[in-house]
């Protein structure tokens, strides 16, 4: 989407502080999230020294001496060896229940929208705003930011908070910046010009977007740069300045909660004192390990008053030891007492549960967990704080879906304007997607009632076949231009390219935030349809249902498999009746039809549609009790 051009006027861009305020506070919530929020305390939890930054893994395997006799170093200066990475659980069940992917429709557009959903398909756009999501939900902001690649692939990046500068909105009202700076740290590795050794240096790297263009500038290294000093786009690369070609400023802003006063929103731990608590569960959580260890491993002590305190020898411990102690001496082993131990964890539950209860946050396992062991809560209050944490996806869904509506009106544009080619057949300065699957053709006229073993389909003289995609493309387009239609696949669908309509209105139906068992299902329409007298769930969405959950390639195959075992069936059965003999093929489907209706087929004189996709939310029967387990919403 982008050419190079020449660059425009813009205002001096200079390397930016990194230890401001705002900086500082979002790159330590982050680190609560990598769980390393205690990698600045200079020893370990021994006692042990440690190198400055120096993460679990280097240290674990990092050669040691015997830590020292007398050790002084205060807990709070010690690094925990038990990280209980609560905060990272929170946040990533808020993402996981608030960006269950909807159902995303633009209005009175069906074109417009299986070209969008192949977009965010190719792009991975729902990962995307996952992460997207998980990095506001700790960080209380984040961006996204589409993109198409030099193959024309549709892609998206999702920037941090605090490596982002936002120097002008255009509207401050939604939060849309029309110029943004992203300044990251990169090792990199250089020659050094008077050693000529090759060494590792941390280099600062700066983007920037305007309404119009992306500008890339050159690196600078972190020791050496001065902010009073503007920087210039890279000599070095070609693409230095281009011309994006968005119509704006294609970064997204993103608040976790909306916030009218400030970019950033409320971050999903809500304040700092649930990270103090955190980090007294880590220390907690740690005291309880090192007195199980010492009851595992504990420490002998010894008395005996003809030998000094300073000439006393060290103590061989275990099997084929001995000690030996005069006639008023003695010989015991230091042990915690269980009820510590106990106490120890006990403490880890109650803060555990404090915080879960300060952020409305229920994690199943970590809630039953805890019940079990009699430190949990029962089982009304931990549905009032499934409630409340409901609510708070609620406000979270609010920012996500106008982010989306971004996100979605920017590549419908894009689409339009650069228009759409196969991946199959790619065009140079078009957008590549997947062709469209348009519907599943229909058997040839006279042909329904003739058997087939599910596999084979029939195929439609290319007259007819022609015809038939005329008749579903519209007479908009040359039927030689719109399509070259492929040969069916073994499931009888035709795929052609997309086409875009011109609709802008985009609609979401969300899924329910808690997904139900089986079981639940099954005792929930049984309810219903006691209540109504009439089965309510048809056959194919059963089937659509079963080849979701089961991972089957198709539900159409599906239908026809077992509408054809049926079929066998009825015959088998008049067959064995004897006196009418086989029944005619007709006869036999009606059959197989009828009995796939006494079973809880779709009554499609209703006038609805029972063959939604899979993966679609189906609304409660007007008048019913709503699902358990959740809600739909549509906006």
């Amino acid at each position: 989407m982008a050419e190079e051009t020449a660059a425009p006027a813009f205002d001096p861009v200079y390397v930016y502080e990194f230890k401001d305020p705002r900086y500082a506070e979002l790159r330590g919530l982050w680190a609560y999230y990598e769980s390393t929020q205690h990698d600045h305390c200079r020893n370990d939890w021994t006692g042990r020294p440690r190198l400055p930054g120096e993460g679990y893994t280097l240290g674990r395997f990092r050669v040691r001496g015997h830590p020292p006799e007398k050790n002084r170093v205060h807990h709070d200066d010690r690094r925990p060896n038990i990280i209980m990475g609560l905060v990272q659980r929170i946040v990533d069940r808020f993402a996981e229940m608030t960006c269950k992917q909807p159902v995303m429709v633009v209005r009175g557009d069906e074109d417009s929208t299986l070209a969008l959903e192949a977009v965010f398909d190719a792009g991975e756009a729902w990962d995307a705003l996952t992460e997207m999501e998980t990095v506001a939900g700790i960080c209380k902001s984040a961006a996204i930011v589409p993109s198409i690649s030099d193959e024309g692939e549709p892609c998206h990046e999702v920037l941090r908070p605090y490596e982002v500068y936002v120097r002008a909105w255009k509207d401050r009202r939604r939060w849309i910046p029309s110029e943004v700076i992203h300044q990251v740290l990169v090792d990199v590795e250089r020659t050094n010009p008077e050693t000529q050794a090759v060494e590792c240096v941390t280099m600062v790297r700066t983007r920037m977007w305007t309404e119009t263009h992306v500008f890339h500038f050159a690196d600078v290294p972190l020791a050496e740069w001065d902010r009073r000093k503007a920087l210039e786009p890279d000599p070095g690369l070609e693409d230095a300045v281009l011309e994006h070609g968005w119509g704006r400023c294609p970064v997204i802003w993103h608040q976790n909660t909306r916030n009218t006063s400030g970019p950033d929103g409320l971050s999903d731990i809500r304040n700092a004192a649930n990270l103090e608590l955190s980090d007294q569960t880590d220390r907690t959580a740690s005291h309880a390990v090192q007195a199980t260890k010492a009851n595992t491993s504990p420490t002998l002590v010894r008395s005996d008053r003809d030998i000094t305190f300073i000439n006393h020898p060290r103590v061989a411990k275990g099997h084929g030891n001995e000690i030996r102690t005069s006639e008023v001496g003695k010989a015991v082993y230091l042990e915690t007492s269980g009820a510590s131990v106990e106490m120890a964890w006990s403490g880890v539950d109650r803060l555990t549960l404090t915080i879960l209860r300060n952020c409305n946050c229920v994690i199943w396992d970590v809630d039953m967990g805890m019940a079990a062991r009699g430190t949990g809560e029962s089982g009304e209050a931990l549905a009032r704080r499934g409630q409340s944490m409901r609510r708070a996806c609620d406000r979270k869904r609010v920012t996500l879906r106008r982010t989306i509506r971004q996100l979605a009106r920017m590549w419908l544009a894009a689409l339009r304007e650069r228009q759409i080619s196969s991946e199959d057949a790619p065009e140079e300065g078009t957008i590549v997607l997947p062709p469209r699957c348009f519907k599943e053709m229909e058997p040839a006229p006279g042909e329904e009632g003739e058997e087939d073993d599910g596999d084979e389909q029939t195929e439609l003289p290319e007259d007819e076949m022609q015809a038939t995609a005329q008749s579903m493309l519209g007479n908009k387009q040359d039927p030689s231009a719109i399509l070259e239609w492929r040969d069916m696949d073994d499931t009888g669908r035709a795929y052609g390219p997309h086409r875009l309509g011109q609709g802008t209105s985009i609609d979401f139906r969300w899924p329910p935030y808690d997904e139900l068992t089986p079981a639940q299902i099954q005792a929930y329409l049984q309810a219903l349809g006691s209540a109504t007298g009439k089965p309510l769930l048809s056959q194919q969405t059963g089937i659509e249902l079963a080849t979701v959950a089961l991972g089957l390639p198709d539900a159409q195959q599906e239908k026809r498999r077992v509408l054809e075992e049926r079929k066998l069936g009825v015959q088998h059965l008049v067959g064995m009746m004897g006196g009418a003999g086989e029944a005619a093929p007709d006869d036999a489907e009606a059959a197989g039809e009828d009995a796939a209706g006494d079973s809880g087929d779709a009554e499609e004189d209703d006038g609805e549609d029972t063959g939604k996709v899979a993966g679609e939310t189906r609304e409660p029967t007007p008048g019913g009790p709503p699902p358990p387990g959740g809600k739909t919403e549509a906006t």
